[in-house]
C-alpha cells in the first residue's frame, strides 16, 4: 500500500477574560495560544503467526494502538487484513482484543501486542499477533467432573499481571483447544450451579501456568475436601431460627468465597478446595446474634483432609 500524505494541525485556543481597562475589544482580553497538533500516517498488514487471519466475522478480534495512559484508535477488524490511519505522533502499544470466535483466533481480551512502539513518522508497520492452540482438561480430585449441568462450575484464564477474564467453558462438557496468547495466567475455578459433588468455591485460584510455544495441553486436577463446621455462641448452640441468624463464610485474601451455612443450619459439611481460609461470621436479622457485618473468628485456617472444625 502506498502512504499517500502527512500532515499537522494548527489550533488557536483563545482566552477570554475580564479587560481592566475597558478597551474596545468589548472589555475582554484575548490570549491566544496556538497548538501544532502533528500526525503520522500508517497502514500495514495485520496477521495471526505469519499468516492472514481467518476473513471471517465469527472468529476474529479488534487491533488498536494504546498510548500511555490506555486512550485507544482502533485500527480494525483482524478480517479486514490491514489498516490505513491516522494518529498523534507519539509512543503506543498495539493491542489485540477478542471479539468473535476462538477456534481460529485468540480469545484474549485487550492483551499487549507489542510495547512502546516509536510512531514519529509515517511509516508501513504490519502488526503480527502471536497465538498458540491449547487444551485444557480439569479433573475433580483425579476423576472426571459430573457430567451434570446441575452439579457444576465454570473455568476462566486471566493474566497475572492483569486484565479481563477469559472464559475457558463448563465443567460437565468437554473444552474445545483455545488459541491464547503467550504469558503467564491464573486458572481460576468458579461454581455455576452447586450440587452434592462439585466444590463451592466461587472464585479459585486452581493454578498458574505460562503460555508458550511449547504448550499445548493443560491438565488441571482440583484437589478438594469435605470441610465441617460446628460453631458455637458464647459456648451454646446458635439459635434455631431464620429471624435469629448469621451466615459463616470462607474467604481468602487472593478473593475467593465460599458460602458455608446460616447459624441455625449448624453443623454442617461441604466441600471446598483445600487451601487457607479466613473463617468469617456476619450478621443476618435478628438482635440476640452478633450484629457485625463481617468478623474474622478464626484467621488463616489451612483447610486440608480431613478437617473438622
Amino acid at each position: 500500500m502506498k502512504i499517500i500524505r502527512v500532515f499537522s494541525v494548527c489550533v488557536v485556543l483563545v482566552l477570554v477574560g475580564a479587560c481592566s481597562d475597558g478597551g474596545g475589544n468589548g472589555g475582554q482580553d484575548v490570549v491566544e495560544l496556538p497548538i501544532n497538533v502533528t500526525s503520522v500516517l500508517l497502514e500495514g498488514d495485520f496477521s495471526l503467526n505469519g499468516v492472514a487471519f481467518p476473513v471471517s466475522q465469527y472468529e476474529n478480534g479488534r487491533i488498536s494502538f494504546a498510548d500511555a495512559n490506555n486512550n485507544q484508535a482502533i485500527l480494525g477488524n483482524s478480517y479486514s487484513g490491514s489498516y490505513q490511519a491516522y494518529l498523534v505522533a507519539g509512543d503506543y502499544d498495539s493491542q489485540y482484543k477478542h471479539l468473535q470466535g476462538g477456534s481460529l483466533v485468540p480469545v484474549n481480551n485487550g492483551n499487549t501486542i507489542a510495547t512502546a512502539l516509536p510512531l514519529m513518522s509515517d511509516q508501513v508497520l504490519d502488526i503480527d499477533v502471536t497465538a498458540y492452540s491449547v487444551r485444557f482438561v480439569f479433573t475433580l480430585d483425579g476423576v472426571d467432573f459430573p457430567a451434570s449441568e446441575y452439579d457444576d462450575a465454570l473455568f476462566y484464564l486471566q493474566r497475572t499481571d492483569g486484565g479481563e477474564r477469559i472464559l475457558l467453558g463448563n465443567s460437565h462438557s468437554a473444552i474445545d483447544p483455545v488459541w491464547l496468547m503467550p504469558g503467564t495466567y491464573d486458572v481460576i475455578y468458579q461454581v455455576e450451579t452447586p450440587g452434592a459433588l462439585v466444590p463451592l468455591n466461587q472464585n479459585a485460584i486452581v493454578d498458574t501456568v505460562v503460555i508458550d510455544a511449547l504448550t499445548s495441553g493443560v491438565n488441571v486436577d482440583i484437589t478438594t475436601v469435605d470441610f465441617r463446621l460446628d460453631a458455637t455462641l458464647d459456648g451454646n448452640l446458635f439459635p434455631v431460627s431464620q429471624y435469629e441468624d448469621g451466615d459463616f463464610l470462607l474467604l481468602t485474601d487472593a478473593g475467593d468465597r465460599v458460602d458455608v451455612a446460616a447459624t441455625y443450619e449448624l453443623p454442617v459439611t461441604v466441600n471446598v478446595i483445600e487451601g487457607t481460609y479466613d473463617i468469617v461470621y456476619a450478621h443476618e436479622t435478628g438482635t440476640s446474634v452478633p450484629l457485625n457485618t463481617q468478623a474474622i473468628v478464626a484467621a488463616s485456617q489451612a483447610i486440608n483432609a480431613p478437617s473438622f472444625l
